[in-house]
């Protein structure tokens, strides 16, 4: 019977050859197959969360560069909010609320993603970046809907602005 080709590591060929002649080799590698791919696993998962955790805290230091690659980052987001504006896009009384409590929704989107990942029943890197991808296009909507409503001109004498709600 012939098997399909082993994906066999260095390692593995070391210890599958180091088995007697009467241990059956594809079932014998099988069984390495499976014993170490959850090790490998969680080994990229572990260097895929520590690349973001160090990213993040890298981002939110007080460097130079990060400083510059957050001042991007409003700036962006800013000239985004500001085209949007321009056609016409309102946030009503969701832009002043989002602002006054920008810091609780950050953190409950950062919890949540926390969450999120603790319990994923089986996270991958990849899932780990699509869970970092995801916080940061809400941290991005976020920062987007967080206008304090003092940019705008205020209305001309004799216009009445609508309720706030």
């Amino acid at each position: 019977m012939q098997f399909p080709q082993l994906r066999v590591l260095a390692s593995a060929g070391l210890h599958l050859n180091a088995l007697p002649d009467t241990v059956s080799q594809p079932a014998a590698g099988s069984i390495y197959d499976a014993l170490t791919h959850y090790l490998r696993t969680t080994v990229r998962m572990a260097v895929a969360l520590g690349v973001v955790i160090a990213l993040a805290a890298w981002l939110t230091g007080p460097g130079r560069w990060a400083t510059v690659v957050r001042q991007g980052w409003h700036a962006g987001i800013g000239a985004v909010r500001a085209t949007a504006d321009h056609a016409g896009m309102r946030c009503g009384p969701v832009g002043p609320f989002v602002h006054r409590h920008r810091g609780w929704i950050t953190w409950t989107l950062v919890a949540a993603a926390v969450l999120t990942f603790i319990l994923w029943s089986y996270p991958t890197g990849l899932v780990i970046l699509c869970i970092a991808l995801v916080l940061l296009f809400a941290l991005a909507l976020t920062e987007f809907l967080g206008e304090n409503g003092t940019d705008r001109s205020p209305a001309p004498s004799g216009v009445r602005e609508p309720p706030p709600w």
